[in-house]
């Protein structure tokens, strides 16, 4: 969201002009930032300036099903008849790291 208001606020053919000091100090980001996206927008257009650009590094540990299963049960209420951190820790456990694949 701060891209676009970078680029919104950078827009020559409002009718203000403003530094890119003045539209960082405006949005709470550096003067930096707002640099760097408007030269990855004259360079490589709307679509570089407005998303990240992938990363090397290591893989994910986790699959995307196993992330929505875990935010799942993160978010779900203890079950029944269960209270206290440590049973609701061993349940939250055995059902992650004991639980059959689901593919």
């Amino acid at each position: 969201m701060t891209r676009a208001q970078i680029l919104l606020l950078a827009d020559c053919s409002q009718d203000e002009r403003r530094t890119h000091q003045a539209i960082a100090e405006g949005l709470g980001c550096s003067a930096n930032r707002v640099s760097n996206v408007v030269r990855r927008y004259a360079d490589e257009g709307l679509q570089g300036a407005l998303y990240e650009r992938s990363r090397p590094g290591a893989p994910p540990k986790i699959d995307p099903i196993t992330e929505a299963q875990l935010v799942m049960l993160a978010c779900s209420a203890p079950p029944e008849g269960r209270n206290g951190q440590a049973e609701v820790s061993r349940t939250f456990h055995g059902e992650v790291f004991e639980a059959p694949d689901p593919r």
